[in-house]
């Protein structure tokens, strides 16, 4: 795909209409990657799951999962432990295994002799008296957001949640959930996917707590549609039943 700056216009016919709303509304000013790469995602897992058979429902749950949780496992994948050693000074992964079977190898200081051990890059692992790995910094961030700062880590426009924070590896943390612009609380940031997929995966059902103050007078029938979920026909999608509870008049 070719490099998109800003300023370049992005059209796509295949595009959702959302997408295509989104990019055409910025009117060439500022483009929505994410939006963006999210449509080629779900056209790749369209295009995958049919070559493998895959069920109409089994599409649709693949796609709901969107880009993020995509991008996040790639953030987190792990490297057996053997794969790893054979990485280094190319000796092969023969000669690597039988370094572990010998109990010449260490992560976070602990002998180690099983070939098929998952590392990631938050572990230190050695051979002897050599470091060959060592562990990068493992972040989780907690950050209470204002009004006006956008759940991102770059955007062209407006401050982000990256901006508010002083730390010389903040270029590594991604968002666990976001906040629209103008709603503040709690944001959790991380660069350990792991940690991040666990809390997003829709299957784990993590709940998740918001006080809403609106304009207008709550009907007492929300609470039925809430509890049913809505339908996003742009995005073909139905949200997880939420329980609202009415505090008073307008929140």
């Amino acid at each position: 795909m070719n490099s998109i700056t800003k300023g370049d216009f992005v059209t796509d016919a295949s595009a959702s209409p959302l997408t295509q709303s989104r990019i055409k509304r910025n009117n060439g000013r500022d483009v929505f990657i994410f939006d963006y790469l999210n449509t080629l995602f779900r056209r790749l897992c369209k295009s995958q799951l049919y070559a493998e058979g895959a069920s109409q429902s089994s599409l649709r749950r693949t796609q709901s999962k969107g880009f993020a949780s995509w991008a996040a496992s790639c953030i987190l994948r792990q490297m057996k432990l053997d794969r790893l050693l054979a990485k280094h000074d190319s000796m092969g992964r023969t000669q690597a295994r039988l370094l572990i079977v010998a109990g010449r190898v260490r992560i976070d200081g602990c002998q180690c002799q099983q070939i098929d051990q998952e590392v990631d890059r938050f572990m230190r692992v050695e051979i002897d008296d050599t470091t060959l790995q060592s562990p990068e910094r493992l972040l989780h961030l907690m950050l209470n957001k204002p009004a006006g700062v956008v759940s991102a880590t770059i955007d062209a426009e407006h401050p982000t949640v990256i901006d508010l924070i002083d730390d010389p590896d903040k270029q590594s943390l991604h968002l666990v959930g976001r906040l629209d612009r103008n709603t503040t609380g709690l944001v959790l940031l991380t660069n350990d996917g792991r940690w991040s997929k666990a809390l997003m995966d829709p299957s784990r059902k993590v709940p998740k707590v918001y006080l809403v103050g609106t304009r207008d007078p709550i009907p007492a029938e929300a609470v039925k549609a809430f509890a049913q979920g809505f339908y996003f026909h742009t995005e073909d999608l139905t949200t997880l039943p939420a329980e609202l509870e009415i505090l008073g008049e307008r929140e």
